[in-house]
């Protein structure tokens, strides 16, 4: 990377320090085709893992210059040979056997509905029942077992039921899960890596889902499924199929899946093991580096053109993004020809050969020292809100933190979000001078929303939240005179035996003056949404984390506005480091993905418990 860097011609980067002793393991391989070139690297990974029990999928890194242009053989072997993958770039979530599935069914339950690979070939798009019988040849491929044998007629009766005058269904999440139960989600196993790649993508296209309805229900619109999926056919088949990419690198922290990425996306991430394959000229740099584009008729001196269409130093900065990914073995690949002969990129030229090891046709990695089974450098940041959910059930936190599954719609949706700014705006208003009363009842009527109700719906919510705050500060009115901050964002380490391990951040609601003194408050619509210890964990970290900044906190509570009711919270010495003690052992078990479930009450008030097997 450092020999690299000399060639810079405007960017200057001072030369890299090696942190550890042991040498790193740097090899420019070169293959016949682009095909044999995605065989080898998939070879080599499994050679790999077989040779070190310690390396898991998640320790492979394969980058290249665009996914879209250089993935397609890559992504068919890892298939063929069923390895769990993530593939990031503009490739699209629908790459996925298991989101083709799931997408040709929302189509296919329109009766207008239809399905395209390319926006572009309209001739080329399914219809009918051929949309159905596609999407279960789909299923069955991407995990290699059969679907159900009521899988279909299953599906044909939800069809009925969306398709008649009064259909049963209200959101899209719920009929979602009883897709996914139709094809035998519950059979899935979140411990197999080819499993939890499958639902962590499933995962992404609730969060599809969730997007087009969120969009199509702002306001107050009512649902009205004959519109909304044919609607959803044309999201899906002209935005959706090339916008969706499947889970980020952010979100797949359970997922033990070799990710293929572009380089662009691997910025701040690192791996093990490094592949950084079709590093041919015309792909790396790209052919289209310097070349004056349309931009949408816009004048090309209305802004900065260069910025944007790049030149062969945003390529150089590009490739050392690249090959500054690996910590223990980097392994540049390329292709000697496509229809024509190609050459290798021009960059690679400019490393420093002598120090790597030449690969050719089909050799194999040596024996390399690899410096896995040991504690990642890269430290994660939870919100204080996830580590109480990995408290309640680790498999829920899974499914809902890292993966993306989305509770049921409701218009309800953003009440308590419009109660606590109305509490905000009651704050400042008593500053001005407002009575406590006066300022809660003015903030709602100016300020109180809601984005998915309208009109009379709007105003029976309006009107109780009213009440409700109007309520509770006829009790605890004097506590806005002593509000300090209002949703104040923190964000603070924790040790493990004095080294970093991850960082907490979160969203206090309010801190009140209490003398010299502060106090930490959170404000609940009511108790049903979490437990008064559940809260009281959140508030303890917050706490810590004040502490930390020097802010003389010495109590703690939390508001239930409903009930009318503030509940002290202890936030001692001792209460604060059992807190951060046990957000620690949280945060070992993410990382060693520990999810087992603990079925039991909080079934009742998880929103993924319809489709989770453990259930009760």
């Amino acid at each position: 990377a450092n020999k690299f860097a000399e060639n810079f011609e405007r960017a200057k980067y001072d030369a890299m320090d090696p942190m550890r002793s042991e040498e790193g393991f740097v090899a420019i391989a070169s293959n016949e085709t682009k095909e044999k070139e995605a065989t080898w690297i998939v070879e080599q990974i499994q050679a790999l893992k077989k040779a070190n029990n310690s390396l898991k999928y998640s320790d492979f890194g394969i980058l290249t210059r665009s996914v879209s242009t250089s993935g397609a053989p890559l992504i068919n072997v890892l298939k063929d040979r069923h390895i769990p993958y993530m593939a990031g770039g503009k490739i699209g979530l629908f790459k996925r056997d298991e989101a083709q599935a799931v997408g040709r069914i929302f189509a296919w339950f329109s009766e207008e509905g239809f399905w395209t690979q390319d926006p572009y070939k309209w001739r080329e798009k399914v219809t009918g029942d051929e949309l159905l019988m596609s999407a279960l040849l789909y299923w069955h491929t991407a995990h290699g077992r059969s679907y159900p044998k009521n899988a279909e007629e299953k599906l044909r009766k939800i069809k009925v039921d969306l398709n008649s005058a009064k259909s049963t269904y209200t959101n899209f999440t719920k009929l979602y899960y009883d897709v996914l139960n139709s094809l035998g989600y519950e059979e899935l196993d979140y411990s197999n890596s080819n499993d939890a790649a499958i639902m962590a993508n499933l995962g992404r296209f609730n969060n599809l889902l969730t997007d087009f309805e969120s969009a199509n229900r702002f306001g107050g619109r009512s649902p009205n499924w004959t519109r909304d999926l044919k609607d959803l056919c044309w999201f899906m088949s002209t935005y959706a199929i090339s916008a969706y990419e499947e889970q980020p690198s952010d979100d797949i922290r359970g997922v033990d899946a070799v990710q293929i990425m572009t380089v662009h996306q691997a910025k701040g991430l690192e791996w093990p093991i490094v592949f950084l394959f079709g590093t041919v000229n015309q792909r790396f740099p790209s052919s289209m580096v310097g070349r004056a584009q349309a931009w949408c008729d816009v004048p090309r001196d209305m802004f900065d053109v260069a910025r944007y269409e790049g030149d062969i130093d945003d390529e150089r900065r590009l490739f050392y993004v690249a090959i500054t990914r690996a910590k223990d073995a980097l392994i540049v690949s390329h292709f000697q020809k496509m229809a024509n002969s190609c050459r290798r990129s021009d960059f690679i030229e400019a490393m420093d050969l002598a120090s790597t090891v030449p690969l050719n046709d089909g050799e194999s990695i040596p024996s390399i020292v690899l410096k896995t089974g040991t504690a990642s450098d890269e430290i994660q940041t939870y919100s204080a809100g996830e580590i109480v959910t990995f408290g309640i059930c680790p498999h829920m936190f899974l499914l809902r933190e890292l993966w993306g599954y989305q509770p049921e719609f409701t218009p309800a949706l953003g009440y308590g979000n419009g109660m606590h700014y109305c509490l905000k705006r009651a704050g400042e208003l008593v500053k001005e001078g407002y009575s406590p009363i006066s300022a809660v009842a003015t903030s709602v009527e100016e300020d109180f929303h809601m984005p998915y109700v309208g009109g009379s719906v709007l105003d029976n919510f309006k009107n109780s939240a009213k009440k409700q705050l109007v309520g509770f500060s006829q009790k605890y009115g004097d506590d806005l005179k002593r509000i300090e901050e209002v949703e104040y964002h923190i964000e603070f380490p924790i040790n493990d035996e004095g080294v970093i391990s991850a960082t907490i951040m979160g969203k206090v609601d309010v801190i009140l003056k209490n003398g010299g003194e502060l106090e930490v408050r959170d404000y609940k619509s009511s108790e049903e949404a979490r437990t008064l210890e559940e809260v009281s964990t959140q508030i303890q970290l917050y706490t810590a984390g004040l502490k930390t900044m020097g802010r003389p906190v010495s109590s703690g509570s939390v508001a239930y506005l409903k009930e009318v009711k503030v509940e002290p919270v202890q936030v001692t010495d001792e209460h604060l480091t059992e807190a951060k003690q046990n957000a620690q052992k949280v945060v070992e078990r993410i990382t060693k993905r520990k999810f087992k479930p603990t079925p039991g009450k909080s079934c009742e008030r998880c929103d993924q418990s319809q489709i989770c097997r453990w259930k009760k």
